[in-house]
């Protein structure tokens, strides 16, 4: 397993070029409280005094570059697997990824920032996949993973064999897909 040797240039990625098909619009607008997901994201991840990135579609990036720090997808319609391919290739750091659609993630960010290693969350012998911390020793599998089509987010975390952290607050991964 990959140890990090430090994580002074750690950044965070919000996840957010999906197509939003089961929430009919693109989530990163979709209003809650007055304010957007994107704009509820950033508030509770800029706590952690790290760079923010936001991993794009080809619109969002037209519609945000102006005012954050985006990453367009290099395979686009390829799922989460795609944006952690693209952010690592750019930015050659250690990175934190953080779904556009779970808003309380943010409780699990610190332990990911302390792990020495790439890590997800475990609760009830379950594993999420977000939030997840990977680096680029990673990239020669996401991208033979996408032009082979094996998307699946777990098959990938399962062959990283990454550090599992046992979650306590099943509320960081409340996920957002509809508008219910």
């Amino acid at each position: 397993m990959n140890a990090f040797k430090t994580d002074k240039d750690l950044a965070i990625v919000i996840l957010m070029g999906g197509e939003s098909k089961r929430m009919g619009r693109d989530k990163a607008f979709v209003e809650c409280q007055g304010k957007t997901f994107l704009a509820h994201q950033v508030e509770k991840l800029s706590a952690f005094n790290k760079e923010i990135y936001l991993s794009v579609n080809a619109l969002q990036f037209e519609k945000l570059s102006n005012d954050h720090n985006c990453i367009i997808d290099l395979f686009p319609k390829k799922g989460p697997l795609g944006g952690i391919y693209s952010c690592l290739v750019e930015l050659n750091q250690v990175l934190i990824f953080v779904p556009i659609d779970m808003p309380n993630a943010y409780l699990l960010i610190k332990e990911l920032i302390k792990s020495p290693a790439p890590a997800c969350f475990t609760m009830a012998d379950k594993t999420y996949p977000f939030p997840l911390k990977t680096d680029h020793i990673s990239i020669d599998q996401i991208k033979f993973r996408l032009n082979t089509d094996k998307l699946k987010l777990l098959e990938y975390i399962k062959a990283l064999n990454v550090n599992k952290i046992a979650a306590k607050n099943v509320l960081a991964f409340l996920n957002v897909n509809n508008t219910q």
